[in-house]
């Protein structure tokens, strides 16, 4: 009865398009002048479309009704935005049953 999210950064962090490992992976060079909440307390810069797609995932989540209230949602992330609704927690705690 829950939904993990991993690698859901939704956010240009370190300035970067991409997580590592990815063909694609590349510095971000222009100012998006798009700035959201951080995972760690601070504000990150995302890009127009990142952020279209958090605003839908936490109306979305907002307006869960029903059997859907009883599920738990976790960002198992580690960094990128905040996303309201989630509960932050790490991969491992999710791996080792504590989240």
């Amino acid at each position: 009865r829950r939904i993990v999210f991993v690698g859901l950064d939704l956010a240009y962090t370190d300035s970067l398009d991409h997580a590592s490992g990815t063909q694609e992976r590349a510095k971000v060079v222009q100012d998006t002048g798009v700035l959201v909440d951080s995972v760690d307390g601070g504000k990150v810069a995302t890009g127009k479309n990142l952020k279209v797609y958090l605003d839908w995932i936490e109306r979305r989540i907002a307006r869960r009704t029903g059997e859907e209230k009883g599920i738990s949602i976790l960002d198992a992330t580690e960094g990128g935005a905040r996303k309201k609704g989630m509960e932050i927690v790490t991969l491992a705690q999710v791996m080792e049953g504590e989240a």
